[in-house]
């Protein structure tokens, strides 16, 4: 008698544990619903890629905290039906759980990764891991999903899985692709002697004097991981080619959304030192040859 109200008062308990799961979960269902409403909204209204990039971020860190309520949520429910059934047949239940868990070694390891990596890594980062670049959208007990992006930090509309083991076993790179994060760039250009006439060192100084009063000094709270530029313009480099000219290669990080222009400005300063009053030094060759052979003609005229 003792053992059937004991049995009796076991599944009343765990009834109504299952009904609080229930309701939690239609509870989950309507705010994630609601939030999703109210995301969409936002995307329509979004004003510009910067805008949407921000609406999104935000979105994806609420699903990662539903998420994480949802498996505290169920992990208690397991605590406490260790104290409404009986301890040792819930331990045979263990066992059985944990030869299944050993076959299946890579989950394993992903659910230990899985709280590692919530520790490590936030919704929204940025990461590199094997040959996969993207931002992080979800943090889930056996996988992450990674929206991808290319190295300029443009989405290329794809959505990855990566299982969370991964993380243990390969290496990953943190990396910073947000419009408002800085981002390096290069420009190199060849001093080809035969067709411009100032000199090369000569082109050099006026090109630190533009750069000088193009590019802004940059601080260290600005640039993120490009520490090297902290309190710096750009970086300068001379050089030369496989065929023996004289290069030079400078060097800058900038917003993406003024590195364009930025580019553009220094490009068509150097293009301009290919013209150089519009006369090459082949140019002026040929027009002393032509000068030679003037003045050879008229002598023999003379001498005539």
């Amino acid at each position: 008698m003792h053992m059937s109200g004991t049995v009796i008062f076991s599944v009343f308990n765990e009834g109504i544990l299952v009904m609080c799961i229930v309701a939690a979960e239609i509870g989950i269902w309507y705010y994630r619903r609601n939030r999703k409403s109210a995301f969409l909204e936002s995307k329509r209204s979004a004003k510009d890629a910067a805008e949407l990039e921000v609406f999104t971020l935000a979105y994806n860190k609420h699903n990662q905290v539903v998420g994480l309520v949802r498996l505290s949520l169920y992990l208690v429910a397991v605590l406490i039906s260790v104290f409404i059934y009986d301890i040792q047949a819930f331990s045979f239940l263990l066992l059985g759980i944990g030869a299944i868990l050993v076959i299946l070694r890579e989950t394993v390891l992903s659910l230990f990764a899985y709280f590692y990596i919530l520790f490590a890594y936030d919704v929204g980062d940025d990461i590199r891991i094997g040959e996969t670049l993207g931002e992080i959208s979800r943090i889930s007990p056996l996988y992450i999903s990674v929206v991808g992006k290319e190295e300029s930090g443009e989405f290329n509309a794809k959505l990855i899985t990566v299982p969370n083991y991964l993380f243990l076993q390969q290496r990953v790179e943190r990396q910073e692709l947000k419009s408002t994060n800085y981002r390096r760039t290069s420009i190199l250009w060849t001093y080809n002697r035969d067709h411009i006439e100032t000199d090369f060192m000569e082109i050099v100084q006026g090109f630190r004097k533009f750069l000088d009063e193009l590019l802004p000094m940059r601080n260290v709270d600005e640039i993120g991981y490009f520490r090297n530029y902290a309190g710096r313009r750009y970086r300068l480099a001379l050089d030369y080619n496989a065929d023996g000219f004289p290069t030079i290669k400078v060097t800058f990080v900038a917003r993406p959304d003024g590195i364009g222009l930025l580019r553009e400005k220094i490009i068509g300063f150097l293009e301009s030192q290919n013209q150089m009053s519009g006369v090459s030094k082949a140019d002026l060759a040929d027009a002393k040859r032509a000068a030679d052979r003037a003045d050879s003609a008229t002598a023999n005229v003379l001498a005539s």
